[in-house]
């Protein structure tokens, strides 16, 4: 089976996912109605055990010492359906998924073989995958951090940090905050997985590059940037099934990466007044409270989305005296 994808508008992904007490990194597809179409890569890390080992062993080397472990392909939940699963996804790019695919053959090995999807032809930028094991880069040597981390399992070393690790890996940044290293700890979003791919029942939520991925971002844009990161953030755990949560999450994110894209050059007056446009166009979105109380019949409550873009165009207001 293969897969096409346009290097410049398929929409990749890459996501840190947890079933239970165990955590893995899986890599896909998604459109634009927050649906994953296609899953292209998943591995997690799992203790290597010999016939010698005790469960008590295993056990007190975890907790103590540390046990042999090895990052494998993701078998797990691939023949179940509506298994919980929580998980937090990025965006990536075609050339961080190639990155990807570098790291893991530097990890694998006769015994222990990677399939995933990997291109096997290429015409500018349209690419086919196919699933195979099969190399497609020679001497790929991975730094010392990453095989550490692989190949050991203790308490302060377990499959949690060692996804974010290979995330932080992928990204080149740091892992959002809302993520913690704790295994025990669930992730931000919730989904259920149907033979291993994500239920198109309920809406994935995939967050672009943060702010800190855009070194040359001017600080006052930086700091506009993070305060919508920070909304996008907290905007998809609360109602997430809900069609008002999607809506507002596409529009912020759109906002979100043209802010540190096409308009990261923009004047703070034309900023301004781009950001006060955009508001009064899609006003009925960003006012919708998307949680209400029965004393919401009777006093006027605003939205947290429409009362951080007020305090933007405050801010930028105030910058823009400081000018004159």
């Amino acid at each position: 089976m293969s897969i096409q994808l346009d290097k410049k508008k398929s929409q990749l992904f890459m996501a840190l996912g947890q079933y239970k007490t165990h955590s893995f990194i899986f890599f896909g597809i998604y459109d634009d109605k927050n649906k994953v179409t296609h899953l292209i890569a998943k591995a997690g890390k799992f203790f290597v055990r010999t016939k010698d080992d005790s469960s008590c062993g295993v056990l007190a080397n975890f907790l103590f010492y540390r046990h042999k472990s090895q990052l494998e392909a993701e078998k797990l939940r691939s023949k179940n359906e509506n298994v919980p699963c929580s998980y937090h996804a990025y965006d990536i790019s075609y050339t961080q998924y190639v990155e990807w695919i570098k790291l893991i053959e530097g990890l694998q090995t006769a015994s222990n073989p990677f399939k995933c999807y990997k291109p096997i032809c290429t015409n500018e930028d349209s690419v086919t995958l196919k699933l195979t094991s099969t190399r497609i880069f020679e001497h790929v040597e991975n730094r010392a951090e990453i095989n550490k981390s692989v190949s050991s399992l203790n308490l302060y070393n377990t499959c949690r940090h060692t996804a974010i690790r290979l995330a932080e890996e992928v990204l080149k940044k740091g892992f959002s905050s809302t993520v913690s290293s704790h295994f025990f700890v669930t992730l931000p979003c919730k989904t259920m997985l149907n033979k291993g791919l994500p239920s198109s029942e309920i809406p994935f939520y995939v967050l672009p590059a943060p702010p800190n991925a855009c070194s040359d971002l001017p600080d006052n844009k930086k700091k506009i940037a993070e305060q919508f990161y920070r909304r996008m953030e907290h905007l998809i755990v609360l109602n997430p099934n809900s069609i008002e949560t999607q809506n507002k999450f596409n529009l912020l994110k759109i906002f979100y990466k043209e802010l540190i894209g096409t308009k990261r050059e923009q004047s703070l007056d034309d900023l301004l007044c781009c950001i006060h446009d955009w508001k009064e166009t899609n006003k009925e979105c960003l006012s919708t409270l998307r949680k209400t109380y029965f004393w919401d019949s009777f006093i006027s409550r605003q939205s947290a989305s429409m009362g951080l873009i007020e305090k933007v165009e405050q801010d930028l207001r105030s910058q823009l005296l400081l000018l004159l």
